[in-house]
Parts: C-alpha cells; sequence; structure tokens
C-alpha cells in the first residue's frame, strides 16, 4: 500500500516536472522569438556593432542631437550638444539625461511633435544666453508616438553662413557683369583700332573714362563705405548687361559711424532686392527701371528697391518670403527668404507695394546701432 503511493507519487511528480519542462522550454522559445523579433532578428554582436556605429556618428555631426521620450524627458545627448549647451551657459550638460527638456529647451513647442505627429522645421529656441535654430522630428513605435528626436546650430552660423554664400554669389555676379562690359568695350577699341580710325578710337576711349569717373564718383560720394559702393557699382555694370535701366536716388546717402546692421548685411538685403528685381525684368516687354534708395535717418537705415515690373498679385503678397516661394519655377526662392531672415534678426520692418502691371516698391527699415564716438 505505501509502495503504491510511493510510486504514484513519485510518477506524479515526473510528470509535473516533465509539463514543468516543456512548458518552460516552449516560453523560452517564445520568449527568445519575441525579443529576437522586438531587435529586429539582431544578434548580441549586431547590436553592439550598431550602438558603437550610432555613438560614433551621433557624436561627428556638428549639429546638436537630443532625443527625448514621450515625457519630454532627455533620453539621449551627443556631444555637440554638450558643446553648444556649455556655449550657453547651460551648467554640467554631461548630467542632462532624465531631465525634462524644458529644462534647458524653453520655449519649444512640442505639442506638434508628441501629440500630433508633426516635424516642426526651423524654430527659434532660446537655451541660456543663445538663440539656436531648431528642428523637430517625431518617433514612432508601433504606430505610436514614442518621443522625438531634436537637432539645433546656433542661429548666427547659420546666418554667417548664408552672408558668405548670398556676398560670394553677389560679388561673382558684380565681377561677371563688369568683366563681360570690359570685354565688349576691348572689342570696340581692337575694331576701331583695326580700321585706324584713331580719332573715334580716342574719342571713345575719353567718353569711357570720363563715364567711368563720374559714375565712381556719383555712388561714393552717396555711399561712404568703399566695399558697398564697389557692389553698387557692380549692379549698374549688370543691368547694362541685362538692358536694364538702374539707377542709385539723387538723395541717396549712407554714412558708417554704426556698428549694425553690417556692411555685409545690408549687402545681402540690397543684394538680393536688386537681384529680384532684376528677374522678374528680364522678359518684361516694356521699360525695364529699377531705382535703388539708401537712406540714414538718426536711428534707422531705409532701404527702398522699386521695379517697374509686372507687379505681384495681392493674394501672393504673404507668400513671396517663404521658402523656395518662387514664380520662376523650381530651386528658387531664397533670396527674399534670406531678406526676411535679416530683417527679422536685425528687428527691421519690411513692407511691399504692388500694382499689377505697373511694378513693386520694397521698403527696408533697419534700426541703428552706433559706434560709441570716445573723446
Amino acid at each position: 500500500m505505501i509502495q503504491d503511493l510511493t510510486v504514484e507519487s513519485v510518477l506524479l511528480i515526473f510528470l509535473a516536472s516533465l509539463f514543468g519542462l516543456f512548458v518552460g522550454i516552449g516560453g523560452a522559445v517564445f520568449l527568445a522569438r519575441y525579443v529576437k523579433a522586438t531587435l529586429f532578428g539582431l544578434e548580441p554582436e549586431d547590436i553592439a556593432t550598431l550602438l558603437q556605429e550610432r555613438n560614433a556618428l551621433l557624436n561627428s555631426v556638428k549639429e546638436g542631437v537630443v532625443a527625448i521620450n514621450k515625457d519630454a524627458e532627455i533620453t539621449l545627448i551627443n556631444t555637440e550638444s554638450e558643446f553648444l549647451f556649455a556655449q550657453a551657459g547651460i551648467p554640467n550638460p554631461h548630467t542632462l539625461l532624465g531631465k525634462p527638456l524644458e529644462t534647458v529647451m524653453n520655449g519649444l513647442t512640442l505639442d506638434t511633435v508628441l501629440k500630433e505627429g508633426r516635424a516642426t522645421l526651423d524654430m527659434p529656441v532660446q537655451v541660456g544666453s543663445v538663440l539656436f535654430i531648431a528642428t523637430l522630428v517625431p518617433l514612432f513605435d508601433n504606430g505610436h508616438i514614442g518621443g522625438a528626436i531634436i537637432t539645433f546650430r546656433k542661429k548666427t552660423e547659420l546666418e554667417e553662413l548664408a552672408n558668405q554664400l548670398t556676398g560670394v554669389r553677389n560679388y561673382a555676379d558684380a565681377l561677371r557683369a563688369q568683366t563681360h562690359e570690359f570685354m565688349n568695350k576691348m572689342h570696340v577699341i581692337m575694331g576701331l583700332i583695326d580700321m585706324k580710325a584713331y580719332d573715334e578710337l580716342k574719342q571713345f576711349t575719353m567718353e569711357i573714362a570720363n563715364n567711368r569717373q563720374a559714375e565712381a564718383a556719383y555712388v561714393v560720394t552717396r555711399l561712404k563705405d568703399i566695399t558697398l559702393a564697389g557692389f553698387i557699382l557692380g549692379k549698374i555694370s549688370r543691368a547694362r548687361e541685362l538692358d536694364i535701366e538702374f539707377s542709385l536716388t539723387d538723395e541717396s546717402e549712407l554714412t558708417t559711424e554704426f556698428i549694425r546692421p553690417t556692411v555685409q548685411e545690408l549687402i545681402l538685403i540690397i543684394g538680393n532686392l536688386i537681384e529680384n528685381a532684376f528677374d522678374v525684368l528680364r522678359d518684361h516687354p516694356s521699360e525695364r527701371i529699377v531705382n535703388l534708395s539708401i537712406l540714414t535717418f538718426d536711428n534707422e537705415i531705409m532701404v527702398m528697391v522699386e521695379d517697374s515690373g509686372p507687379g505681384i498679385p495681392e493674394n501672393k503678397l504673404e507668400t513671396i518670403f517663404e521658402k523656395g516661394y518662387s514664380s520662376k519655377g523650381p530651386r528658387r526662392g531664397i533670396g527674399l527668404f534670406l531678406i526676411k531672415q535679416t530683417v527679422t534678426h536685425l528687428k527691421g520692418t519690411i513692407e511691399v507695394e504692388s500694382t499689377v502691371g505697373e511694378g513693386t516698391t520694397f521698403t527696408i527699415r533697419l534700426p541703428i546701432v552706433r559706434t560709441v564716438k570716445t573723446s
């Protein structure tokens, strides 16, 4: 009797152990498959390699990169972010993991990204004493918003890059126009020499010298900065090449007793306004006139560019400063966008008056930061 009970107990324990073994094996297989599926089928060594590559990539880019979870807590921060935060006066940026993003980047609108799942591009955000331009992109986990990635750079760096690119382009255009005009005159001179028309040659060269001297004196007298004056002379040459009547108005005057806006910023604004006017007049069938006025007042500089082009429809006036907007086809629409960015940075204003069929006038007012005179 006791022996039978013992056998039954042993058998029951054996069967229970066997059942537990099968359940354990099945659970382990299921768990392993679930974990592998969660890890996209990667082996541990593959995961280690990816982590190393990710860290190297994040720390090599020249933009700050910060990741946050759905509760807007910082989960990742790269080396450039720590450097930029330190420049902005944030103490111990390497200790920001796990802290709310708003403790560092105050003013970012996160609802669009974390609740609506839509990216936010080129958003200005103040971090300590520095203004950054940030882009926010949502992260999705099985169709649900799991957080976001924020990339950012200093606004001044982007503006300097835009100034350099636009300045180089404007200077290149001006030099090209002057070279083209010079070569045309040289061809005339060579032709007169070949024909031995020396009296006409003398008269032609005298006219060139007098015209250039008078033109340069006219511009330099009104614009005291030699860089800006040379730039405007280049635009005059370019206008002649395009068969456009371009002039600096008689009332124009610019002193140099200020440190803001800088000459480079003025060249960016004026150059893009002029090129925009030239662009709309290229195929204009009637008169093609562009007038530039640069006026200095006690507290501001006013830049006005008038053209006799086709004008801008009223329903388009609100969109002409948007990045990429252009009536001239794709890969255009950067000039007015850069003007808007620069004027906003300088705390200035832009006014546009346009009549379809008659022309357009851009008026920009920029507050002056003057140099401090020492006795």
